[in-house]
């Protein structure tokens, strides 16, 4: 695998004193209005000022449209309607696909516009540094063309000098990517790095060397943790997707996808706060039209975050997206465009038979090769610059899944002892993993790379907007992944296990397993301490390590609280000192249960695999009815996939690697402690204290 250098696809641009900057893209449109010209803000609010600091700049995306069938060459300018031109400047220029400037800005902007189609431009507005919080200023866009009425369009801004926030995720990037080199081995020097851009970014911030996630290691637990400073029990959420809210009347499971509203805590019931709640709070000095995005490469992580009246103003996926963003092209399974080598991959495009029969299991899935399902990271990354540019969110959250989705498939490739170069050491694709013969580094390494390169297009374009030094941006992974067996001899069937010892269905309100997680629901509470002892005294013979291993640990309820189990010791706990209650209890689940589906019905049991196995997936009430299930190559949820990137940079951060310990949900609290805003009840997290500069 060759590395894309550093400056391949980014397009610097001069910087300015002054602008109101102007895109061109040429978009197809197919229907014609009985207006001529039509000119407009491409944006989800056009009415809202953009919030932006004294000093600095924002932007807007505007619409040309050419209802003529005929092409037609439009003046464009901008001048300001209110505000000082000594303190405010507006100008045009074009910009690339992303919709980031491209050359000098100018008052004014001639533009070819072809019959019955739309051309995109962007203007930007500066403000001098001595302006006042609250002051508005005021511009006027115009496009005119012989013969044709003039059109014009306002755009708005609006001092506010917190911070800007921004959130890059990257889904299942275990900490240890970090020290790989493009060829799978741990970075020495000699070759490049896997992850350039994030390791640039290191440089210049405060990274947490032994950050964890938490347990679960999950997907939609840990982003929520990260936006929220609440731990998985706290949130009341431990599932991806879809969570059990118990028995209906006649017995039938209900399930349900998690919305904000999910998200309570305590013997009450109080709603937990998002960083995105507090943006828009005045009396914590926010802003009630402050604007916050959340951009997801998975489609269920922005049900999370909404509901009727939510304080998340645009959650965008690759099935719903603003009009300004195309859809998603169809996925290319581990070609990105940062690979150099897609052509010669035996993983990727140019699919052979086994590599087709390995990607049954992730088929069988229901993701597939859907775009709309799971976009690819370039294609998220595209969406958030484009949100940028057209709307100037005050809080962005951007997640980047394509890594996990990788791994889920080929396996984890941060762990160059596990993997056998095969006699050619040039060459990735054919390495074999010691666990897995199915497991394919090449292709992970390959997408890891290219979420990296995706941050790299963020980060450089905030730095080419200015927005980059007095914002605060924090890098992030959720968890990390594990390469898993997944012979039919190592994948354990925990009903079946269970059923061989004489437990009973009539016992078992519902089992669920799936890879390095599954949970119990008990019918008869009296059974719980069986099944916990049957479980964590099984064994199975590791074919690897040639010897009998117990490949279970299980979790009780007064575990879940301690966070230390009876033969693991601590396990469940984020490792602050004083605390009595481990992070996967809920008290709003457990000691307050539901009588009506309205809540999230918390396992009796939890179990997590070690050693390297994986459970078969079953959503049942029936231990007794084995499924072999979808089987993947990578899994995480256990303690070992908690290892996650954590780094954060802005105004009172210092820069440097700190060794102490430190989780997700430590980002909001030392967020709030910067910002000013007061930490809410059901924050779990510390601030980071040692990554502050002295006030």
């Amino acid at each position: 695998m060759k590395l894309i250098p550093r400056g391949f696809e980014h397009h610097k641009r001069r910087a300015y004193r002054w602008g109101f900057t102007a895109v061109v893209i040429v978009l197809l449109a197919d229907v014609a209005s009985a207006a001529d010209v039509r000119l407009s803000l491409a944006s989800t609010n056009p009415a809202r000022a953009h919030l932006f600091r004294a000093g600095s700049e924002t932007t807007f995306v505007l619409l040309l449209r050419n209802d003529r069938t005929t092409s037609r060459i439009f003046s464009v300018n901008v001048a300001l309607e209110s505000g000082s031109p000594e303190k405010w400047n507006a100008t045009l220029s074009e910009a690339d696909e992303h919709f980031r400037p491209v050359g000098a800005g100018t008052p004014n902007l001639s533009l070819t516009v072809p019959g019955r189609q739309t051309v995109h431009f962007l203007a930007r507005m500066e403000s001098a540094p001595d302006l006042a919080e609250g002051t508005e200023g005021q511009a006027v866009v115009t496009a005119s063309s012989e013969g044709l009425t003039s059109r014009s369009a306002t755009v708005r801004g609006r001092i506010e000098n917190r911070p800007k926030i921004y959130y890059v995720a990257l889904d299942a990037v275990g900490r240890d990517y970090l020290r790989i080199a493009s060829d799978g081995n741990w970075y020495d020097g000699s070759v490049d790095r896997l992850m350039p851009e994030s390791n640039a970014f290191l440089e210049e911030a405060a990274f947490f060397s032994r950050a964890n996630g938490h347990l679960p290691a999950t997907t939609d637990a840990n982003h929520t943790a990260a936006l929220t400073g609440s731990w998985p029990g706290t949130l009341g959420i431990f599932s991806v997707k879809s969570h059990y809210m118990g028995l209906d009347a006649g017995g039938v499971p209900v399930i349900a996808p998690a919305s904000k509203d999910f998200l309570r805590f305590g013997l009450d019931g109080q709603p937990i706060r998002t960083i995105f709640d507090l943006a828009k709070e005045p009396a914590e000095g926010g802003a009630p039209d402050a604007f916050n995005a959340l951009v997801s490469g998975k489609v269920w992580v922005t049900d999370v975050f909404s509901q009727s009246g939510g304080t998340v103003d645009l959650l965008v996926n690759g099935l719903n997206h603003p009009g300004y963003v195309p859809r998603p092209q169809r996925y290319r399974l581990a070609d990105p465009e940062s690979d150099p080598d897609a052509a010669t991959d035996r993983e990727g495009t140019n699919l052979g038979p086994l590599a087709k029969r390995k990607l049954k299991s992730w088929q069988a899935t229901g993701v597939s090769l859907i775009p709309t399902r799971a976009p690819e990271d370039r294609w998220i990354a595209s969406a958030a610059l484009r949100i940028i540019a057209a709307e100037d969110p005050d809080v962005l959250y951007v997640l980047l899944a394509e890594s996990d989705t990788a791994q889920h498939i080929f396996g984890a490739a941060d762990v160059p002892e596990e993997w056998d170069d095969n006699e050619t050491k040039d060459v990735l694709w054919d390495d074999v993993n010691v666990y897995n013969r199915s497991a394919n580094r090449d292709p992970v390494l390959d997408v890891v790379h290219e979420a990296d390169f995706c941050f790299g297009l963020l980060v450089d374009s905030l730095k080419d907007r200015g927005a980059y030094h007095g914002s605060y941006v924090v890098l992030l992974s959720d968890h990390g992944q594990t390469t898993v067996m997944h012979s039919r001899r190592t994948v354990l069937d925990v009903g079946k296990i269970l059923a061989a010892q004489g437990i009973e269905d009539s016992q078992i309100e519902r089992l669920v397993s799936a890879g390095q997680l599954s949970w119990i629901a008990l019918a008869d509470l009296g059974i719980g301490p069986e099944i916990e002892a049957i479980l964590e005294s099984h064994e199975e013979f590791h074919p690897a390590l040639r010897q009998m291993v117990k490949p279970f640990v299980v979790l009780n309820r007064e575990e879940m609280e301690s966070g230390i189990d009876n033969v693991e010791g601590p396990y469940a706990h984020d490792g602050v000192i004083g605390n009595l209650r481990g992070e996967l209890y809920s008290a709003w689940s457990i000691d307050v249960p539901s009588s009506d589906n309205s809540k999230v019905r918390w396992p009796d049991l939890m179990l997590f695999t070690r050693h390297h196995f994986q459970t078969s997936l079953v959503q049942s009430a029936l231990v007794n009815k084995p499924d072999f299930g979808t089987i993947f190559n990578g899994h995480h949820a256990a303690i070992e996939t908690t290892n996650v990137v954590l780094a954060m940079r802005g105004p009172g951060i210092l820069p440097g690697s700190y060794d102490q310990p430190a989780s997700l949900s430590d980002i909001a609290p030392t967020l709030y402690r910067l910002l000013g805003i007061s930490t809410p009840d059901g924050v779990d997290g510390q601030v980071l204290e040692n990554a502050l500069a002295p006030k």
